[in-house]
C-alpha cells in the first residue's frame, strides 16, 4: 500500500484498491511512520537453532545456572571455559524470555523446592581430587550425554565432552586418559552421589 502511494498513486484510489479509508492510507505512507517501520529488523525464523540450544542445556545442566548467567554465557564465557568446553556458542544475543521457554521445554526451568544437604570436599590442593559425572539429556527427540571432569579444588573443568549415544566405560576412561596423566595417577575420583574411589592406576 505504502508503496502504491511512494510510486505517486493517488491517495483514493489506493484507498479504493485496498478497500480502506484515505485516512488510513494516508496514516500508514507519513514519511516518519514509514521509515520507523523500515528500519525495524525482521526475524521470520526462529533465532534459536539446535546449537544455540544445545549451548542453552549445557549451562544449565553443567553449571546448573539460571536465565541471567545463561544469557551471558551466550554473549561472552571466561576464556578458561572455552578452551574447555566442546560445544560453544559466543555473541549470541537471546533475551532471558526465549531462554526460559527452553528450559521449560526441557523441564529444566526453575528451582528445585527440596532442600539438599550440600556437602563440600574442600581438597586441600590442585589434583588431589577430580569429580567426574555424566548427565543425560534430550533434545528433539534424541538423546545426548555429557561427561564432565571439575577439579574440586580449583573448581577448574578438566573435560567437558558431548557424547550423541550413551558413552562406554572405554570412552569415558578414553576423556580421562587425555588428561595430564601424572595427575590422573595421583589423585582421587569422585563420581556422582558416590564416595572417593581412591587413586586411579593407569
Amino acid at each position: 500500500m505504502t508503496k502504491s502511494v511512494k510510486q505517486g498513486n493517488p491517495i483514493n484510489v489506493v484507498a479504493k484498491v485496498f478497500g480502506v479509508t484515505r485516512q488510513t492510507v494516508w496514516f500508514w505512507s507519513t514519511e516518519t511512520l514509514n521509515s520507523n517501520f523500515e528500519d525495524l529488523q525482521r526475524n521470520k525464523k526462529s533465532k534459536i537453532s539446535v546449537e544455540v540450544e544445545i549451548a542453552i542445556l549445557y549451562m544449565r545442566l553443567i553449571f546448573e545456572w539460571g536465565t541471567a548467567r545463561i544469557q551471558q554465557g551466550l554473549m561472552n564465557l571466561p576464556e578458561f571455559m572455552l578452551n574447555e568446553m566442546e560445544f560453544v556458542v559466543q555473541d549470541f544475543s537471546l533475551s532471558r524470555t526465549s531462554i526460559n521457554k527452553v528450559l521449560k521445554k526441557h523441564k529444566l526451568n526453575g528451582y528445585n523446592s527440596e532442600k539438599k544437604s550440600w556437602k563440600f570436599f574442600r581438597a586441600k590442593y590442585a589434583d588431589e581430587l577430580w569429580q567426574v559425572d555424566l548427565k543425560e539429556f534430550k533434545l528433539d527427540g534424541k538423546k545426548y550425554y555429557v561427561f564432565v571432569v571439575i577439579d574440586d579444588y580449583s573448581r577448574y573443568i578438566l573435560c567437558l565432552n558431548l557424547f550423541d549415544h550413551c558413552p562406554t566405560t572405554k570412552e569415558l576412561t578414553t576423556s580421562l586418559e587425555k588428561l595430564n596423566i601424572q595427575s590422573l595417577i595421583s589423585c582421587q575420583i569422585m563420581g556422582d552421589n558416590s564416595e572417593s574411589n581412591g587413586n586411579l592406576g593407569v
